[in-house]
């Protein structure tokens, strides 16, 4: 699916990314408009711009300009939509009858890549509705320090806009139907540290060089107005650190790691930023690992998002008695691009089938039979520096807190990749520690959960500030172990594997 545009001749002189901004049109653009990840691509219909097409009349919009003589252009369709599930409401419908209900509440999760809202009766605690949708400021960045540069470059204001157009959508949807003038008293907010100094309109300026220091940290409270949205009153979660943000704390508050426990537990939360917590030793140890966006579709040459169309799954599959290729795409859809959990089971498939070695070494550039996703080299570096730092991560974490990888009693695994993450896979590409416990449970949108909690007992909000304040960030750009398990960790599988 795509959409036609037309370019005025007024737009003249304007970049086309930015001129498609300011419509509402938020292409992907995951190196923020520095024409290297080509996610940005446009086809031109008919009149001119500054730039040649290829000869397929795809242009990146990020480096071309508008000119006096206007144009027609075909921009593909990147609507998707982010994780609203969680554990305590997998039985529950979104279609709940809203009448009789006094008092209303909406939780909001700020994604890097996705939103996610859900509308909560704030008598009951009962989640009555959800939705999602793309975050609008992917224009600008795939990642937090894409977007932290476009902010201190001048584009604050627009990527505070831009988020809030997106979160008075929702809010619309949320509340679709309800009778009179009846509007949410109150929107707790949660989302890594960058995403909450965006929403509120403050520079996150401080993190984008060491010694990483954010604005803040602690509950903020302002008022609808101030933010102009149709609610009373708007907090937002505290964050343990920088990059320790008010989801993977919500996370933990959901989870239970505000309690006393010996026994060591991790919760994962794999995105962009690899943010983890351990528990143990009645100790919290935290720690964010770049990741980079690879595992979210970015930085690779056939990559999407979590959209209709891309390849979720692979795997491998007896048919008419020969072994045969086999995947599905989210929402059933014709074959796009390959998002997270799709590219971590190609990836894992080729090492069993051979086509990819334990160095990383691609036998040739590889096609899903039937598509046209295809998986180069450079895609399976982008793959090997993901899965490293998240693995070294977890060995450097686990060694601050005095303890194995395989003593650990409980993995949770939350967020979007978590949830239909094919674990097995994981372990077989080194996403995961070979010796890491096997007792791994996905709990889904953790944030969106916690914040739902959080709208109907302030008690938790304090319980999650506590967690904040109890954690031990680790800074693994200063941990040996870290730096050394993650070159190790650059191999897929081990030697072991390969005997």
């Amino acid at each position: 699916m795509s959409n036609i545009v037309t370019i005025p001749e007024e737009a003249a002189g304007q970049n086309l990314l930015h001129y498609l901004r300011g419509k509402g049109i938020g292409l992907p653009a995951a190196c923020g408009g520095r024409g290297v990840c080509g996610k940005c691509r446009v086809r031109l219909l008919s009149g001119e711009l500054s730039l040649k097409p290829d000869p397929d009349g795809s242009i990146l919009a990020c480096q071309a300009f508008c000119t006096e003589n206007g144009a027609v252009i075909s921009v593909p369709d990147s609507d998707g939509t982010g994780l609203t599930d969680f554990a305590s409401r997998a039985s529950q419908s979104d279609s709940a009858d809203l009448s009789g209900i006094a008092r209303l509440g909406a939780a909001l999760d700020i994604g890097t890549t996705t939103l996610a809202m859900a509308l909560v009766d704030l008598d009951s605690g009962k989640v009555l509705r959800t939705v999602s949708a793309l975050n609008p400021q992917r224009s600008y960045g795939a990642d937090v320090m894409t977007r932290i540069t476009s902010a201190k470059q001048g584009d604050l204001q627009n990527l505070q806009d831009v988020l809030l157009k997106s979160v008075r959508a929702l809010l619309l949807q949320l509340t679709e139907g309800l009778a009179g003038d009846t509007s949410p008293e109150l929107l707790i907010a949660t989302g890594n540290t960058t995403m909450l100094h965006l929403f509120l309109g403050i520079s996150p300026e401080g993190m984008g060089q060491y010694p990483f220091t954010p604005a803040f940290t602690d509950i903020q409270t302002r008022t609808g107005a101030e933010l102009d949205l149709p609610i009373g009153k708007v907090l937002t979660m505290p964050c343990a650190s920088a990059f320790i943000g008010a989801d993977i704390v919500g996370g933990a508050l959901v989870s239970g790691f505000g309690e006393t426990d010996d026994t060591p537990r991790l919760l994962l939360d794999i995105g962009t930023n690899g943010e983890m917590i351990l528990s143990a030793n009645g100790k919290l140890y935290a720690a964010s690992t770049a990741a980079g966006p690879a595992l979210e579709g970015a930085n690779i040459s056939c990559g999407v998002g979590g959209i209709p169309g891309a390849v979720d799954h692979v795997s491998l599959a007896m048919r008419d008695g020969r072994q045969t290729v086999t995947y599905t795409t989210i929402g059933g859809k014709e074959p796009i691009g390959l998002c997270g959990c799709g590219l971590i089971d190609l990836c894992a498939l080729l090492l069993l089938t051979g086509e990819l070695d334990m160095t990383g070494r691609l036998a040739s550039p590889y096609t899903i039979p039937g598509t046209p996703v295809t998986l180069d080299q450079a895609d399976i570096r982008q793959v090997q520096l993901a899965k490293s730092a998240v693995a070294a991560g977890i060995l450097a974490l686990t060694d601050s807190a005095e303890t194995t990888p395989d003593a650990i009693s409980q993995v949770k695994i939350a967020g979007g990749l978590g949830f239909y993450l094919n674990t097995q896979s994981a372990f077989a590409i080194g996403l995961l520690p070979p010796d890491l416990g096997r007792n791994i449970e996905s709990i889904g949108n953790s944030a969106l959960h916690s914040a739902c909690v959080c709208l109907t007992d302030p008690a938790k909000l304090e319980s999650a500030r506590q967690i904040a304040s109890a954690c031990k960030v680790i800074e693994l750009n200063l941990s040996p172990v870290f730096n050394e398990a993650f070159i190790d960790n650059m191999l897929f599988g081990n030697e072991e594997d390969e005997e």
